[in-house]
């Protein structure tokens, strides 16, 4: 594979940016977005050392459901266009159902907290599999508890 910037990193550069919109809007944390829906283009490829920025714009509010308009710059070329829907949900519901859910396969962990992932607005690139932010403007932690 060529040393260039994964599209797989590419959507979730995008849906964080979606995540980081929406936030100071949102009773948090009762209150939260999931993903329901990409439609991007990987129209350019950026190669290590690049970094990136994702512009976003809330273009639609119907209901729960939020749909932006989303774009991603390397400094050089516009690398994504395209659009991205989320959904409001609540915590505690979405938690019970996964709790019910879980339980049924007997897998159910009511903390995660195993594996740290870095997440910055502007990443800055190194590699297809090893994206690193120049910057930290959130750490969030997921895994078994």
């Amino acid at each position: 594979m060529p040393e260039v910037f994964a599209t797989a990193f590419l959507v979730g550069f995008l849906d964080w940016a979606c995540i980081k919109a929406i936030h100071p809007h949102l009773d948090l944390p009762a209150e939260q977005t999931v993903g329901t829906h990409i439609d991007v283009s990987h129209i350019a490829a950026t190669p290590s050392g690049f970094a990136m920025t994702a512009n976003v714009k809330l273009i639609e509010v119907d209901g729960r459901r939020l749909l932006f308009e989303v774009e991603a710059h390397d400094g050089v070329d516009l690398i994504s266009k395209g659009k991205h829907e989320r959904f409001i949900i609540y915590k505690e519901k979405v938690d019970l159902k996964m709790k019910e859910k879980s339980t049924k396969k007997g897998t159910w962990r009511s903390k995660s907290c195993e594996r740290g992932i870095r997440v910055s607005l502007r990443m800055h690139a190194h590699g297809p599999r090893n994206p690193s932010p120049t910057r930290s403007a959130v750490s969030c932690n997921y895994g078994p508890a």
